[in-house]
């Protein structure tokens, strides 16, 4: 548990002081990251019962290959990926956990009109899509190609703009003080 304690300020310290312009108010206190590995917690049984716990190494390809495989749940949803039913379908199980008003106020994404937005972790544009709805200039990065697929349909479906990469949290391909609001949402498990 330290480890990972330790890896997720690593990369919240990546994304907020590397990306994020900080207002002037906030110091400019740093912490130094190296490669920030990702963790998965296995666990040793015997008999069914839990024993012990242990973090061990899972690599970016293996993440990757899961959710290329997995996209976002799209095997819970009857249509096809990226189709105008798909995303009212999904939009509708996920505001039935976390509704709309609650996203407004959590996301407050009527405050970044005009102002530039970055998702990491993008899945299928979802959050973006309800910040470019408010006017903010949008971007996405994925781990994966067909989650980038699913913000670019949502996107054209909308008629919406935004800038959507395959990218991995740990290598973000945009210069320092880039963005006005960062979030990501579902990415660390």
């Amino acid at each position: 548990l330290p480890v990972l304690l330790k890896t997720l300020v690593k990369l919240n310290s990546l994304l907020f002081n590397r990306l994020f312009k900080k207002p002037s108010h906030i110091s400019n206190n740093t912490v130094p990251w190296g490669n920030i590995p990702i963790y998965g917690l296995q666990k040793k049984r015997k008999a069914g019962r839990h024993i012990s716990s242990e973090l061990s190494m899972v690599t970016t390809e293996e993440v990757r290959g899961f959710w290329e495989k997995n996209p976002l749940c799209s095997s819970g949803i009857p249509h096809e990926p990226g189709s105008r039913e798909f995303f009212e379908v999904y939009n509708s199980q996920r505001e039935a956990i976390e509704s709309i008003e609650y996203s407004y106020r959590l996301h407050e994404y009527q405050d970044f009109k005009g102002k530039k937005v970055l998702d990491v972790g993008s899945g299928n544009g979802y959050v973006l899509s309800k910040y470019a709805e408010e006017g903010a200039d949008v971007f996405g990065i994925d781990i994966t190609s067909a989650g980038i697929e699913l913000c670019e349909q949502r996107f054209e479906l909308l008629d919406l703009k935004g800038d959507f990469r395959v990218a991995d949290a740990q290598d973000i391909p945009f210069p320092d003080n880039t963005f006005d609001c960062i979030c990501s949402m579902g990415v660390l498990h």
